[in-house]
């Protein structure tokens, strides 16, 4: 068995898993070196080696725009020669500074293989990047008042909810699958292992092989991913993190993404076109009606303890407002997107 502890920092960079861990790429390899890295924090070699990483991503993919293979040159050349002044490698300041200069020195006399990965590894991430942030997308369905079904080219099927929309990538199903979601959506999506289908909603990009699984996201500092079958991974922008089925993805306020349960049952009574609620709490109520009716709700008043119980049809939110307005003598409001609750 490999002790990692006996690594050097160069030793982590040129392992393969460890790379694809930085990068990643690998869904068991990120959780072997996550739970790795919690159970050794004092692991100097291993912080160091993930540094100077980022430090080598950002230089070649600088390198990649400005001039792939004459700055690509330039740099494995400095890599590989000796610093003996023990000057900073990089002329603006980065995180490399807080490399000790005996570190550095170590580093130049790496493997020339080691410094050849690094650099391929950040070509790779920065096409990656570039054609996310080029991707063209066209709308292909959009809703007011009305829900709709729509069936994708690959055979995905998409529940749209009130005022959303989907839009797919230029070339979706030749090599990946990519939507762009607009407020709410379930999702059954076709099983297909060469081509990950990817939902970018906001800032979170939800990927899946094959799974069912509820994005929410009328707002951009507020998306929720709930997952009803399979496996999905979440990323955001400081984190990224799997669900397994009745698990759910919220990421609030530009915040770490966090996960937590969720009514399962709930979520299947909606694919099935129905909402249902039982001993519901006002509190629950508001959000079942914000995530799947795709509304804000806004209460007014010193409202009464709530145990509510009833199945209604979801495609007819005023039917459960009539229901609490009969039962607990609540007086709402429907304005557009929002709903106000008035005691």
């Amino acid at each position: 068995m490999i002790n990692y502890l006996d690594y050097s920092p160069e030793d982590f960079l040129a392992d393969e898993s460890f790379t694809n861990y930085l990068l990643n790429k690998e869904t068991l390899e990120i959780a072997f070196w996550q739970n790795w890295i919690e159970q050794h924090p004092h692991c100097t070699a291993v912080n160091e080696a993930i540094s100077l990483f980022f430090v080598l991503k950002e230089a070649s993919a600088q390198a990649v725009k400005q001039d792939a293979s004459a700055n690509y040159a330039k740099l494995a050349s400095m890599l590989s020669a000796t610093d003996i002044s023990g000057e900073q490698l990089f002329s603006s300041p980065s995180p490399a500074s807080k490399l000790t200069i005996s570190f550095k020195r170590r580093l130049w006399f790496a493997t020339s293989a080691a410094a050849a990965l690094i650099l391929g590894l950040g070509a790779w991430w920065y096409a990656q990047t570039l054609t996310y942030n080029t991707a063209h997308f066209s709308t292909i369905a959009q809703t007011a008042a009305e829900a709709k079904t729509v069936r994708l080219p690959d055979g995905s099927v998409v529940q749209l909810n009130s005022n959303s929309s989907i839009s797919l990538a230029d070339g979706y199903n030749d090599k990946k699958r990519e939507i762009k979601l607009e407020g709410a959506a379930f999702f059954k999506v076709a099983k297909d292992a060469s081509r990950p289908f990817t939902v970018i909603s906001g800032s979170i990009r939800t990927t899946a092989l094959g799974t069912a699984f509820y994005v929410y996201n009328l707002r951009k500092d507020y998306t929720s991913v709930s997952l009803l079958e399979g496996r999905v991974r979440v990323k955001g922008n400081q984190n990224s993190l799997e669900l397994e089925p009745g698990e759910k993805m919220l990421f609030i306020d530009n915040k770490p993404i966090t996960k937590s349960r969720f009514n399962t049952q709930q979520l299947e009574d909606f694919v099935k076109g129905k909402i249902s609620f039982n001993d519901a709490s006002l509190t629950q109520i508001k959000n079942v009606l914000e995530e799947y009716f795709n509304v804000t709700v806004e209460i007014k008043g010193a409202a009464p303890a709530i145990n509510f119980t009833g199945k209604f049809d979801a495609s007819d939110i005023s039917a459960i407002l009539k229901a609490l307005e009969f039962s607990y003598n609540i007086h709402y409001n429907i304005q557009a997107q929002k709903v106000t609750l008035f005691f």
